[in-house]
């Protein structure tokens, strides 16, 4: 099954795109987010940033305001209904994994753990790297 049809199970027209933002904050172990957070993490644009979470909004599943002490930062926080959203897809996705697992032995489930780790590393490297080299970008244009 693929994760698309997994969150289209828990939560019809939410995409993959817009799960990653609840998870960018709830991940963060923040209450808020700052937008420019996000898509740095996400190594997306601003603009795209702005889009997903202004379908996030819509849907009541997140909360945007500007911040007290700088009016220029916006931030962004999960809504209750948000929290649950989140908290289902990735229940869906955990008892998926589960019963995929039932089939394969410890032997082999130990290696995926460890294989899973490493690809979850790797990929933690790429994003920093991707971020490193957008920054180095848009230093080059105001320079």
């Amino acid at each position: 099954m693929r994760v698309a049809a997994i969150i289209q199970s828990v939560l019809p027209d939410l995409t993959t795109s817009q799960l990653q933002i609840l998870a960018v904050i709830d991940d963060s172990g923040q209450p808020e987010v700052s937008m420019s957070e996000m898509a740095r993490d996400l190594a997306v644009t601003m603009p795209s940033v702005t889009g997903l979470v202004d379908q996030l909004i819509r849907r009541g599943l997140a909360s945007r305001r500007h911040d007290d002490k700088d009016r220029r930062r916006v931030l962004v926080s999960l809504t209750d209904v948000g929290r649950k959203a989140l908290a289902d897809v990735r229940e869906a996705m955990v008892d998926i994994v589960a019963r995929l697992l039932e089939g394969i032995s410890e032997e082999d489930r130990e290696s995926l753990v460890i294989a899973a780790e490493r690809i979850h590393a790797l990929s933690l490297e790429i994003r920093d790297e991707e971020i490193a080299t957008l920054e180095a970008r848009a230093g080059k244009r105001t320079a």
